[in-house]
C-alpha cells in the first residue's frame, strides 16, 4: 500500500482539480487548442517536423478510440501528476516518508505550474515534470556507473526533447553541472570508472542524436522558428511585476507569467509574500545542509541558484536586463526558451527538494528531547507544511475556482465545416479576423491561439501574429500581414490583392465573430465575396475570381 502511496495521492489532488474539468466540451486555453480531428501537417516549427511529432501521432492514434476533448484532459492530468511523482522519488535520496510526499506536492502544485495550466502549457509542465527524474536516473549512474543505468539516462535525455525542448535543454546544462559537481566535490573515480562513464555518454549522445535526427535540419534552418527568436521575444514576453511587490518578490513566489487574464491564488491571499519568505528560509537552510554535507545535487542547486533567479527575472527588471542579454548571447541555444520566466522552474525544484530538508533538519537541532521521529512531529509537520502549501494555490482547485469551464465549438463553425467539406471546388479557405490570438463568445472572452487551422479540415490560412509592441515591427513583415494590412487600413481592397489570393489558391473566406471584425466589414462588402452560408458568429463566402 505504502509503495502506491504517492501515486494515489498525487492523482487526487490532481482530481481536485480536474474533476469538474472532464465535463463534455474543449478547454480553451491560450496555447492550448484541440478540436475535433488532429492533423499531422500542423505539427510543424515554422514549416519545419516539430519534435513533438511522434507524440502527435500517438495521440492521432489515441483520438481513434477517444474524444479529442477527453485526450485533452488526459493530458493536463498527467501534466499535473508526473511533476508529484518525479519529485517524489528524487526526495528518496534525501527525506524519509512522508516527507518526500511533501516534497512531490509542492513540486507539482505552486504559482507557477498555476499559470502554466493556465497558459495551456502542458507539454512545458511534462518536461518540468520530467526534470526531476532526470536528475534521479544520473545520480544513479554517478554513484553505479553500468550499461544499464547509463542505457536508463540516455533514453530519457534521448526522449526528452520529443516531449518538450526547453525543459530537456535545462535539463542536459544541469546534468553537465551535476556530473562537473559530483566528479570535484563528491568522489574520486577510478580509471574503470571514469572509463565507463565515458563510454556512457558517447552512448546518450549517439543515441540522441539517432532519436532526434529527423528534426535537426528543419528546426535550425533559416526559415524556421527558433533562429527566428530574438531578443524581442524576450522583451515581449518579460517576467510581470506584481503591481505592490514587484517583480522580484513575484519571481521569487514563482509569478509572473505575461498573461494575466486569470484570477491568481495571490490576489486572494493577502500573507502570499509572507509564505514565500518562509519557504525561501526554509529552502536555504536545507540547501545549506546539503552543501555541507558535500551533496553534489545541493551544490549544483546552489550554485545556479542567484543566475537563476536573475535569469527569471529577466527583462522584467532593468537590473537583470543586461545579465538575460549576456546570457542568452554567449550560451547557444538559450534564447530559444523565448521567455526567462521558464527558468523559475528550476527554482521551483530547489524549493521542493530543500524546504522540507531544512524544515526537517530545523527540527532536528530545536527539538533534540522530542526528536524527529516522535510520530507527532514526524506526521504532522509534514501535514502542515502541506496545508501551507496548499493554501498558497487555493483557488487552483475545482477548475481554478470555476475559473475554467468546458466548452464546445459552435454548431455553426460545424455547419461552415461542412459546406467546405462538400464543396467540390474548394481549395484553401482565408480565416478572418486576421490575429494569432483570439477571443470567441465560446471561450467566454478568453484569447486563444487561433484554432482555424485545427478546426476546418479544408486547408486554412491563418494568422499567427500577435499584438505586442516588440514583435509587432518583425512579424508584420510577411507576405500575408503585409496583404490584411492594407485591406483593414482601407489602403488596399479584395478585387486588390486578387493575385496573392489566386497565388495561394484561395478559394472561401471564413470570418468569424471575434475581436476586431468590424475592421472586415469593407472586405465582407466586396463584389468579389458570394455568401455560402451566413450565420450570426462566422460567415462563409466563395471568391468569384
Amino acid at each position: 500500500m505504502k509503495r502506491f502511496l504517492p501515486l494515489t495521492l498525487y492523482t487526487a489532488l490532481a482530481l481536485a482539480v480536474m474533476l469538474p474539468l472532464y465535463a463534455p466540451g474543449y478547454l480553451f486555453l491560450l496555447d492550448m487548442v484541440m478540436a475535433p480531428q488532429i492533423d499531422l501537417a500542423h505539427w510543424r516549427e515554422g514549416g519545419a517536423l516539430s519534435p513533438q511529432l511522434p507524440l502527435a501521432a500517438l495521440l492521432k492514434l489515441m483520438s481513434f478510440a477517444l474524444p479529442t476533448d477527453l485526450i485533452q484532459k488526459l493530458l493536463l492530468t498527467a501534466a499535473l501528476i508526473i511533476p508529484g511523482l518525479a519529485m517524489e522519488r528524487l526526495a528518496r535520496r534525501y527525506l524519509s516518508h512522508p516527507w518526500t510526499l511533501v516534497s512531490g506536492i509542492f513540486y507539482m502544485l505552486n504559482p507557477w505550474v498555476y499559470e502554466r495550466f493556465l497558459a495551456g502549457h502542458w507539454l512545458v509542465l511534462i518536461g518540468y515534470g520530467i526534470f526531476p527524474l532526470s536528475l534521479a536516473l544520473l545520480i544513479r549512474v554517478l554513484e553505479a556507473p553500468s550499461w544499464k543505468h547509463s542505457l536508463a539516462f540516455a533514453a530519457l535525455c534521448a526522449l526528452y526533447p520529443l516531449l518538450n525542448i526547453h525543459w530537456a535543454y535545462i535539463a542536459y546544462g544541469f546534468s553537465a553541472l551535476l556530473a562537473a559537481a559530483w566528479y570535484f566535490f563528491h568522489a574520486s573515480f577510478s580509471s574503470i570508472t571514469i572509463k565507463k562513464l565515458f563510454l556512457g555518454g558517447i552512448a546518450s549522445f549517439l543515441l540522441i542524436f539517432a532519436v532526434n535526427a529527423f528534426w535537426f535540419k528543419g528546426f535550425f534552418a533559416p526559415h524556421a522558428t527558433f533562429p527566428a527568436i530574438a531578443s524581442e521575444d524576450l522583451a515581449a514576453f518579460a517576467t510581470r511585476p506584481d503591481p505592490v511587490w514587484g517583480v522580484w518578490i513575484n519571481a521569487l513566489s514563482l509569478y509572473g507569467f505575461w498573461n494575466d487574464e486569470y484570477l491568481l491564488p495571490k490576489d486572494t491571499l493577502a500573507l502570499w509574500p509572507l509564505i514565500t519568505f518562509a519557504v525561501l528560509a526554509l529552502s536555504l537552510l536545507g540547501g545549506l545542509r546539503l552543501m555541507r554535507k558535500k551533496d553534489p545535487l545541493g551544490i549544483a542547486l546552489a550554485i545556479t541558484l542567484i543566475p537563476v533567479i536573475a535569469f527569471g527575472v529577466g527583462y522584467g527588471d532593468t537590473l537583470t536586463r543586461p545579465f538575460a542579454e549576456m546570457l542568452t548571447s554567449l550560451i547557444p541555444g538559450l534564447k530559444g526558451l523565448r521567455e526567462t520566466a521558464k527558468a523559475l522552474g528550476v527554482l521551483a525544484a530547489f524549493y521542493a527538494l530543500c524546504a522540507p530538508v531544512g524544515l526537517h533538519y530545523l527540527i532536528k537541532i530545536c527539538v533534540p528531547r522530542v526528536g524527529v521521529h516522535s510520530r507527532p512531529l514526524a506526521l504532522g509537520l509534514p501535514a502542515l507544511l502541506c496545508a501551507i502549501l496548499l493554501i498558497n494555490v487555493h483557488s487552483m482547485f475545482w477548475g481554478f475556482s470555476g475559473q475554467l469551464t468546458p466548452s464546445s465549438y459552435p454548431a455553426s463553425w460545424e455547419r461552415v465545416n461542412e459546406m467546405l467539406i462538400r464543396s467540390p471546388d474548394v481549395r484553401t479557405a482565408l480565416f478572418l479576423p486576421w490575429h494569432g490570438y483570439l477571443a470567441f463568445p465560446f471561450t467566454r472572452g478568453h484569447r486563444i491561439s487561433n484554432p482555424a487551422i485545427r478546426f476546418f479540415a479544408t486547408p486554412t490560412i491563418a494568422a499567427e501574429t500577435v499584438d505586442n509592441a516588440y514583435l509587432f515591427a518583425r512579424d508584420t513583415q510577411k507576405p500575408w500581414d503585409q496583404t490584411l494590412f492594407r485591406l483593414v487600413q482601407g489602403i488596399s481592397t479584395l478585387e486588390d490583392e486578387q493575385d496573392m489570393l489566386r497565388a495561394h489558391e484561395v478559394t472561401h473566406v471564413i470570418i468569424a465573430e471575434a475581436y476586431g471584425r468590424d475592421r472586415y466589414a469593407p472586405t465582407e462588402s466586396s463584389p468579389l465575396l458570394t455568401p455560402v452560408l451566413i450565420e450570426h458568429d462566422i460567415a462563409l463566402y466563395r471568391i468569384a475570381y
